[in-house]
């Protein structure tokens, strides 16, 4: 965890912009807001800092009122971490109840020099889709591997950058995130939502998926042909 931020209270106040407006459901609220700090060397470090209040997801454990969802994120990350997948890095996890309401921060470090598969898809060519894709299969593949499932991987949740001749990738936003069980179906689902892109043919990226994401031995054409009927 970074030294930088420590004080809740402090963070909860800062007057930062917002990425977006804040997602308002069943009372609560949560936000995500952008601070740039400027190190003694003069170099700019950018976080991202998650805000919430009363904003909740059930689970199996909670199943009546939830739990705040930064904090099963936050728990996500740490097994991400722990099974060698990679994943955004988390520099400040805390929450508290303030006047009756919880309250929650998870802030997370910028991906410098990673882009979302969903973006380099607009605006890269065609020639370099099947790399694009075949490391997405790969990093998808290592994350089930690990008895992991996103459950919301659509191409904005995944970030890729360019490192010599191929690519590193890292996962975000894991609040929905879970242990895999024996039912194939929810990983043939983190592949289905990945293609799921607009102006793009997405029947032109499932065989370089598939070939990221199975092993030689393995049977491509029974997924490619799921993923050709499950768009």
């Amino acid at each position: 965890m970074s030294s930088l931020f420590s004080d809740f209270d402090t963070i909860w106040n800062m007057d930062i912009p917002a990425v977006e407006e804040p997602n308002k459901r069943r009372g609560g609220w949560s936000g995500v807001y952008i601070y740039d700090h400027t190190n003694s060397d003069g170099t700019l470090e950018r976080f991202f800092i998650k805000r919430q209040e009363n904003h909740y997801k059930k689970t199996l454990l909670n199943p009546i009122k939830g739990r705040l969802t930064f904090d099963l994120e936050f728990i996500n990350i740490k097994k991400f971490q722990e099974r060698n997948v990679p994943v955004v890095e988390a520099v400040f996890f805390e929450q508290r109840k303030f006047k009756g309401k919880d309250q929650a921060i998870l802030i997370t470090k910028d991906l410098k020099g990673y882009t979302p598969l969903r973006d380099l898809l607009k605006t890269f060519p065609k020639s370099e889709y099947e790399a694009l894709l075949t490391i997405s299969g790969k990093l998808i593949r290592q994350m089930h591997d690990a008895n992991l499932v996103h459950r919301c991987l659509h191409p904005k949740h995944l970030f890729l950058k360019k490192a010599n001749d191929s690519y590193e990738g890292s996962f975000i936003d894991l609040e929905k995130v879970r242990e895999a069980s024996f039912n194939s179906r929810s990983k043939r689902d983190d592949l289905r939502r990945l293609l799921k892109m607009k102006k793009i043919d997405r029947t032109a990226l499932i065989t370089p998926l598939v070939k990221g994401y199975l092993k030689d031995t393995e049977d491509h054409k029974s997924l490619e042909n799921y993923l050709i009927h499950n768009p």
